[in-house]
């Protein structure tokens, strides 16, 4: 698995007003990666700039704790679903077949991944 990220351009900053790029060097800097390579890659999320001071102000209404005891319960559930699996601990460990095992959709969600899946060519 290939996981890349990259900037939207030189300075990094578009489409902000931050950023100073002419159209020219954005064409040029994106242009940097070919297109058999762009290709290949199957899944592209653009991430917006977030600004620092607009969130430190934003108060969490999750403390650490609350966090570590859904990670936890979600560990939990995890192993007791997989106990009877040889070498397997965790969802990130499963292949096609165990997906297709636990991982089964209902009539509305299959709808949907059809759906989304001819929309964007998945």
């Amino acid at each position: 698995m290939l996981v890349a990220a990259m900037n939207p351009c030189p300075c990094g900053y578009y489409p902000g007003s931050r950023c100073r790029c002419t159209d020219y060097e954005i064409l040029h800097y994106r242009g940097k990666i070919s297109g058999p390579i762009l290709e290949r890659i199957d899944i592209q999320k653009n991430v917006k700039h977030v600004d620092y001071f607009s969130l430190s102000e934003e108060k969490s209404e999750q403390t650490s704790a609350d966090l570590r005891e859904k990670v936890e319960n979600a560990r939990r559930i995890q192993q007791e679903r997989f106990k009877d699996e040889t070498s397997i601990n965790c969802n990130a460990q499963m292949n096609t077949p165990m997906i297709q095992k636990y991982c089964k959709l209902d009539e509305e969600s299959t709808k949907i991944l059809k759906s989304e899946s001819e929309k964007y060519g998945y």
